[in-house]
């Protein structure tokens, strides 16, 4: 069985799947695409992509053509890397199911539950 995929790390695979990034790039692309509701660190974005890396999941990308920052240092998604994640939406996916089944039957869901 593949161990769920942590928050920050799913949503980087996620993120990556629009295209190459650098660090403050990737960062920007979560806050919006989660809303602001996942805030990344910069220092933990980098240990998390050190992870995914060692994975096999991430791999360093060559700068577009018109980068001018040398510091910058940009990452893509790897090939196992979208399956991996490809594996996690799927997963995702039968929990829903499963938790909108339960939750059909119940009372009206929209009264706080205090």
């Amino acid at each position: 069985m593949t161990a769920v995929l942590r928050p920050i790390e799913t949503s980087l695979l996620i993120a990556l799947c629009a295209g190459p990034g650098h660090g403050y790039e990737l960062v920007a692309r979560i806050r919006e695409e989660t809303g602001g509701r996942l805030e990344v660190l910069p220092g933990n974005l980098y240990v998390v992509l050190k992870r995914l890396r060692e994975r096999g999941w991430v791999e360093p990308s060559e700068p577009p053509d018109d980068e001018t920052d040398p510091r910058r240092r940009y990452f893509q998604i790897t090939d196992p890397g979208r399956r991996r994640l490809s594996v996690e939406v799927d997963t995702w996916e039968q929990q829903v199911r499963i938790a909108r089944g339960r939750l059909r039957p119940s009372a009206d869901l929209s009264k706080d539950p205090a």
